[in-house]
């Protein structure tokens, strides 16, 4: 006998027992991405750069690279590690050429 669809059970999450889960849930510790300034790249390479990795408009992009310029350093972003280092990687990446890759670092926010 051929078995479709039709003929297996249904179940309906009323239907499934309730559990519990105990205690609360565990967050994973936060932590920063931050682009340091530096001598050696552009401002208009650190905007396309930023536009092109965290996917923001140019205004953005712009405001956060003039903090790092003026201050040495700017907060990128804010989030679990495996994100982090995922956009720290991309920066990286995108940014690898004559003059080396755009720095940045990761500390725990």
């Amino acid at each position: 006998m051929v078995q479709t669809l039709a003929n297996q059970p249904r179940f309906h999450a009323s239907a499934l027992p309730e559990t519990e889960v105990e205690g609360a849930t565990r967050l994973l510790p936060p932590y920063k991405l931050l682009l340091l300034n530096d001598d050696y790249h552009g401002m208009d390479f650190v905007i396309e750069t930023l536009v092109k990795v965290m996917r923001w408009p140019a205004s953005k992009a712009t405001e956060v690279m003039l903090a790092a310029h003026h201050e040495g350093q700017a907060l990128l972003m804010i989030g679990p590690l495996e994100i982090v280092e995922l956009r720290h990687e991309q920066i990286r990446s995108v940014s690898e050429g004559k003059k080396g890759p755009l720095n940045c670092v990761i500390e725990k926010a």
